[in-house]
């Protein structure tokens, strides 16, 4: 009898040293804010609920960024905007570089609307666009 809870001891202790507690880390999926470091529009006048393309470049860390989604912040007709970059991947090639989005603005209502690209933490760069 007491081989075979010695024999049960043993096999539950070889389970679970096999048993991975680091998946996460292992994983290598980060999200992260990725600074604007370009925006173009052109015209600044768009028609109400029609697309306005405002065309951006944000900054990547490395190789395993992309982008992943637009960050908006809405104060009546002031946005804030930022990019989120998506790092997936456990070894990435240290090249920083800049990748390129667009970010389509539309307002069911006409007035004057103020958008803050985000460049940094707490610097912007601000387009304002008239909605017709």
């Amino acid at each position: 009898m007491k081989k075979v809870q010695f024999f049960s001891l043993f096999i539950s202790l070889i389970l679970l040293s096999c048993s991975n507690s680091n998946d996460e880390a292992e994983n290598c999926l980060d999200y992260k804010h990725a600074f604007i470091t370009a925006v173009n529009v052109e015209p600044m006048t768009v028609n109400m609920n029609e697309d306005l393309p405002i065309d951006l470049s944000y900054f990547i860390e490395n190789s395993c960024g992309s982008f992943y989604t637009f960050d908006v912040n809405r104060n009546n007709k002031t946005y804030e905007i930022k990019v989120k970059a998506k790092y997936e991947g456990c070894q990435c090639n240290e090249i920083a570089g800049n990748l390129e989005t667009t970010y389509h603005f539309r307002s069911p209502e006409s007035g004057i609307y103020t958008l803050n690209f985000y460049t940094s933490a707490s610097e912007f760069v601000t387009k304002v666009v008239y909605v017709e």
